[in-house]
């Protein structure tokens, strides 16, 4: 009986640390992840345009994924009166972007690798992704993936909800290692996929979408203005 007794206070001891930690490496947790915000319809979904607005820079943008490799977007940012229009896309066999006011076109080879509209995508297919230790951000403890930047000085961090899986913050880190996340909030489901309709990038700077389409036709997008 005393045997037993030791058995279930031992038990009982290493159930926080089994509990805390149900994931083995970034591609389970990220599994996980995208299986909560729509990884069946995923699968066969072409195309997803989102719609958004951020007042601070009086900034309104288009965005188009063409699954899996190809992204397009179509920036109007007014200053001073004046409006701007910046067209950029990016392609496995080239990239462009297009000032309208200068009528300047810049190109640029293309980008092999595959583009999301959400992060936990991307993540999933990076090697680099990494599940690192639990983090706490504003007094709550957060899943930690973390992905190498392009020069591999930095990594950028992506912080995971415990109870929803759902990302909830981003830090850049493009500079130094100081935490400094922008934040993911009003998740809303459309269509079976669950989106963060609000971006808090900084105190004063807030990106809000305004709409989420699928399936939408990419016809032209894709080709650099001559």
């Amino acid at each position: 009986m005393k045997k037993m007794l030791h058995i279930v206070v031992f038990l009982l001891a290493i159930a926080p640390l089994t509990l805390a930690q149900p994931y083995k490496d970034a591609k389970s947790l990220l599994t996980a992840v995208t299986k909560k915000t729509g990884w069946d319809k995923w699968q066969n979904l072409k195309s997803v345009q989102v719609s958004s607005r951020v007042d601070y820079l009086d900034k309104t943008r288009t965005e188009v994924w063409q699954l899996p490799n190809q992204y397009y977007s179509k920036s109007n940012v007014t200053t001073n009166g004046r409006s701007v229009v910046v067209t950029e896309a990016q392609t496995p066999q080239k990239s462009w972007r297009y000032e309208a006011d200068t009528k300047r076109t810049l190109t640029s080879t293309g980008i092999k690798s595959k583009v999301f509209p959400v992060h936990e995508l991307t993540l999933l297919h990076d090697p680099t992704a990494k599940l690192e230790k639990d983090e706490t951000l504003r007094g709550k403890v957060y899943y930690v993936v973390s992905q190498s930047t392009r020069d591999k000085k930095f990594r950028h961090k992506f912080y995971f909800e415990k109870s929803s899986l759902l990302l909830v913050a981003v830090d850049w880190n493009y500079f130094d290692n100081s935490p400094d996340p922008q934040w993911y909030e009003d998740y809303r489901v459309v269509n079976g996929f669950w989106f963060p309709f609000k971006e808090v990038i900084t105190t004063r700077m807030t990106k809000t979408v305004n709409e989420v389409l699928f399936n939408v036709n990419t016809t032209g997008l894709f080709t650099a203005p001559k």
